[in-house]
């Protein structure tokens, strides 16, 4: 694949993985450094879960995957499937899965990989959720990424995006709360670009900004939903 390595990837993604499980429900120990953020994820999450998800998940980019947990507990997934490129992170969801009901542990699974090698039958997902993970693409798999997305989702199924905004309000640089910049970032969005990007795949695409009330392009996360095209 032009000499992509994979290996480095997983070893770059494993240094700087996010713990977002530590911060929504563990803020006790998040570094004082970054407890300014935390008001943000939990927003971000919140924003996400408003959003509609359907009976079968895709959930790339899952982390230690509490969000796919709480996507599943919210809407009842008939089956939700998180995925990560962190072993460690995929090993750590497992973990917090083994804790979980069986009513809803039956109905969760979490496996390690990349989005491009992903081989689930052509429109067997309602919903694909990509969020904070696009721009952890190495710039050159993001069109066989997406490609393969797309191929999974159902006809009128919907995808569901999140990325850091490059541009947020000045407000929210001064405060340090951008999250665009990051040493396992490696394609940065404005909300032009993003609308771009997903505009080649996918119809209705609707941007929304983090907090109600604030501009869209001066957003720190950049929040989508949009329809199949099939």
């Amino acid at each position: 694949m032009n000499g992509y390595d994979k290996e480095k990837h997983v070893r770059q993604a494993e240094k700087y993985r996010d713990r977002i499980g530590d911060r929504l429900f563990h803020p006790e120990n998040v570094p004082y450094d970054q407890e300014h953020l935390i008001k943000d994820d939990i927003k971000r999450v919140k924003r996400i879960l408003e959003l509609p998800f359907g009976k079968k998940v895709l959930d790339v980019g899952c982390s230690d995957g509490t969000v796919t947990i709480e996507i599943a507990k919210k809407w009842n997934c008939k089956e939700i499937i998180g995925m990560d490129v962190s072993p460690s992170a995929i090993k750590e969801a497992k973990e917090t899965l083994k804790k979980l009901k069986p009513p809803i542990r039956k109905r969760i699974s979490f496996l390690q990989g990349f989005i491009e090698d992903l081989n689930f039958p052509e429109d067997y997902f309602d919903t694909v959720s990509a969020c904070e993970t696009l721009e952890h693409i190495d710039k050159g798999q993001l069109k066989p990424a997406m490609d393969n997305l797309v191929r999974m989702l159902k006809k009128n199924g919907n995808m569901i995006v999140t990325v850091p905004n490059r541009h947020p309000a000045k407000k929210y640089i001064q405060q340090k709360r951008d999250r665009w910049n990051w040493p396992t970032h490696y394609n940065f969005f404005t909300a032009e670009r993003l609308k771009k990007l997903l505009g080649k795949y996918l119809k209705k695409v609707r941007l929304y900004p983090l907090y109600k009330g604030n501009r869209i392009g001066e957003s720190i996360y950049l929040i989508c939903n949009c329809r199949s095209k099939k």
